[in-house]
């Protein structure tokens, strides 16, 4: 998850700072975050380009599986 955030930021070319404007927020809530927040995933996919399945596979499956079941998965990813 955090290497897909630094594909994100990468995607700009200006970085962070182009992603925060972008989405409305400080450049330092975008260079605070660990992994994309899941509320902010679907814009930072839009702007980026970068799937939110990669930023956020606990809460959204590979492309694969959400083809399958039809709809994004919710909450924390299930213990085997």
């Amino acid at each position: 998850m955090e290497e897909a955030l630094r594909k994100a930021k990468a995607a700009l070319p200006r970085g962070g700072k182009q992603l925060a404007e972008e989405l409305g927020i400080s450049h330092q809530a975008v260079y605070a975050w660990k992994v994309c927040p899941v509320e902010r995933a679907p814009d930072v996919e839009r702007i980026t380009g970068v799937p939110r399945h990669e930023l956020r596979p606990d809460f959204w499956p590979p492309a694969a599986a959400a083809r399958s079941s039809g709809r994004p998965a919710r909450g924390k990813a299930r213990r085997q």
